[in-house]
């Protein structure tokens, strides 16, 4: 007689299983995978934004600040007289263009007005403003800046003694 019978054959159902097994093993961890790297490019995306936002942030800022001194400096008579006006309408000024957000510090120097605008988060615009003689001015620097911190507190490797006891 021959090992397999006509009316149901004599298959191995042992291998089939095994195999089934691994195979929604391995689908299981990749759907693991798949929902792990969905939440860190989500979490990757939204801090981008948060960073994009404040960027935009600081630069209105920036030109709120430069449109108002824009409007002293045009005004003004001379070289000497706008910086005398700038100066004395610099607290008002900052004040002015300081928001929930963004926090806006400035000072003469010579004959240029130096500002910091600093964001929650740390993006930090600093400019200088040159005031020329004929009510005009130049944009001496514009530069944005983000400042890091790094949190190792969620990188530790080893929590251990590192000493070397003999």
């Amino acid at each position: 007689m021959s090992r397999y019978s006509k009316a149901g054959g004599n298959m191995r159902i042992g291998l089939l299983t095994i195999l089934t097994l691994v195979i929604i093993i391995v689908l299981a961890v990749l759907a693991v995978l798949a929902v792990s790297t969905s939440n860190a490019m989500s979490s990757l995306a939204n801090r981008q934004a948060t960073m994009a936002a404040e960027g935009y942030e600081a630069e209105a800022t920036g030109q709120t600040l430069l449109s108002k001194i824009d409007g002293i400096v045009s005004g003004s008579k001379d070289q000497n007289s706008a910086i005398d006006a700038v100066s004395s309408q610099l607290t008002s000024l900052t004040g002015e263009c300081s928001t929930d957000d963004a926090s806006v510090s400035a000072s003469i120097d010579g004959t240029a007005v130096t500002a910091t605008i600093t964001t929650k988060h740390g993006h930090t615009l600093k400019i200088k403003i040159g005031v020329n003689g004929d009510r005009s001015y130049t944009i001496e620097q514009w530069e944005l800046s983000t400042v890091t911190e790094s949190d190792t507190s969620d990188y530790s490797l080893w929590g251990g003694d590192a000493s070397n006891k003999d």
